[in-house]
Formats: C-alpha cells, structure tokens, sequence
C-alpha cells in the first residue's frame, strides 16, 4: 500500500504537521477541517512546528488546542474528517504522547481493533484516556448509534491487558446516585452482580498507559 506524506497547514493556530495516510491528494484535502490546508511546497518541511502530542478521536465538537482532532463528520475546528472503523489509521507508529477517545468506542463496529489500532500509535508509556457507558446505563440502548456497554472487567481483560495497564479506573454515576459511587468502586464486582440493574450507573472513566500488564 502507498503511503503519502502531506504537510499540513493551520493558519488560524499558527501550526504545522506532517499527515501520512494511504489517501489522495484530493482525498486528503477534502477530509481537512477548516482552516487546513496542504503546502505545495516540500521544502517547507524543513520549517515545520511541533507536531501535536495528543490525538482526540471522536472529538465531535469537544476540540483540543494541543492534539489532532478527528471525527467522522466535519465540524468546525475538527482537523480530520475520517472513519474510526476504518483501518489503518493514518499515522505513524508511535506518534502520539497522549489519546483521548471520550464516548467513542460504543459507536464502533470492533472495539478490540479500535484498541489494537490504538496501541499502535501510541508511544511506548503513553497514555490513554477512555469514557465509555457503562452495562446498566439507560444510554446504552437508548442511542440506536450505540453497539454495546462496558463493565469494570472489560479493560482488565487479557486482551487489553497483554497492550497497556490499567493506571486507574472508576464506575461514574448521575448525581442523583452519587451516594453509590464510593460503593460500586470499592466493590465493582459486587455491584455489577447485584446492585447494578437497581441504582444503574452511567459510564466508566479509564486511564490506560502503553505497555503489557501484571
């Protein structure tokens, strides 16, 4: 497969950064946000800033100042319009410091490869910042875009396990139901058995770092 290495531009934040992907040239452009656009001229590779250290997948319109912002859909200030369920993605290994992927992975076709995917483009120690809904929440099949929830295991599980640790995780709830927060996190495999479906909670909040676990 060609790889095309594109240098992009941001006028409007002053910033530069080299876009590699199996694209077009007219596909590229088209997949831009506004205020980006490809530089002609290869020489001012030499001048490039510093590349951003953080990914936000999915962003919608929760941008980030300091990452690549991608979405499926063009939303101002988004910086790449591109399919989350489509592989590869198109960057470098190891690029990345920092990825966020907020309310995202419940959208997706294969979450498994969208963690694989993930892996791959994060540096070694990097971090990964993840919100999913959590099994008992009513906005799990309340969106029809959603395809699944998640429970405290599913970040433990090997196949997670053998690509990042597990930093810190917590079972989040509605404010209506805080008085559970400090049980459903002391005791996550006794809530999810007995008491999740009475006080559901909403999600899960992850902090994963790059690098096989205990």
């Amino acid at each position: 497969m060609k790889i095309n290495e594109f240098l992009i531009s941001n006028k409007s934040r002053t910033e530069m950064y080299i876009l590699k992907t199996s694209v077009s040239k007219k596909e590229a452009k088209r997949g831009l946000g506004k205020g980006y656009e490809i530089i002609e001229c290869q020489d001012l590779v030499k001048e490039q800033k510093k590349a951003p250290k953080g990914l936000n997948l999915g962003c919608g319109d929760r941008l980030s100042r300091d990452c690549i912002n991608v979405d499926s859909k063009k939303f101002d200030g988004v910086d790449l319009v591109w399919d989350l369920n489509k592989f590869p993605y198109p960057f470098k290994d190891n690029q990345f410091e920092e990825i966020f992927a907020f309310n995202i992975l419940e959208h997706l076709n294969d979450p498994h490869k969208v963690m694989e995917e993930i892996y791959r483009i994060v540096k070694p120690d990097g971090i990964v910042n993840l919100q999913v809904p959590h099994f008992s929440s009513n906005s799990v099949w309340g969106d029809i875009q959603h395809k699944r929830g998640f429970s405290y295991e599913t970040f433990k599980n090997k196949n997670i396990s053998k690509m990042f640790r597990l930093v810190k995780q917590r079972i989040t709830f509605s404010r209506y139901r805080f008085i559970m927060r400090k049980i459903a996190n002391q005791h996550p495999r006794f809530y999810e058995k007995v008491l999740a479906y009475i006080f559901n909670a909403s999600g899960l909040d992850v902090v994963l770092k790059a690098g096989a676990g205990e």
